[in-house]
């Protein structure tokens, strides 16, 4: 892998772990991967079937729900292997609520 490939581009990595690692930090700062409707238009196009014209295109509540979804994933993740450092600009920061959210987003999916 190159320098510049992004971190969702890791090979057999699963979706949710891609979305988990658009997301990272380091002692500079915090690095967030999907910043805006186009970006993450093309982070599912990069990694799944997102070549669905009926689908469109992404707006600010779709970024919302990915970032909320991400968030989730990243909450139950660090419950799973017992990681109980604080999450960095997280609004969700509590297991029962990381569960609701999966399952609430998971249900207002597009169907297909």
């Amino acid at each position: 892998m190159n320098i510049s490939t992004p971190a969702w581009l890791l090979p057999d990595e699963p979706a949710p772990v891609r979305l988990m690692n658009t997301i990272w930090a380091d002692t500079r700062s915090v690095h967030d991967e999907l910043t805006d409707p186009t970006v993450l238009r093309d982070w599912l196009a990069d990694v799944t079937d997102y070549s669905r014209p009926e689908l469109g295109e992404p707006g600010q509540d779709e970024l919302d729900d990915a970032l909320l979804l991400r968030d989730s994933l990243r909450r139950l993740a660090a419950y799973c292997t017992e990681d109980d450092r604080p999450t960095a600009q997280s609004p969700v920061t509590e297991i029962g609520q990381a569960i609701d959210m999966v399952n609430a987003l998971a249900a207002n999916r597009p169907r297909t």
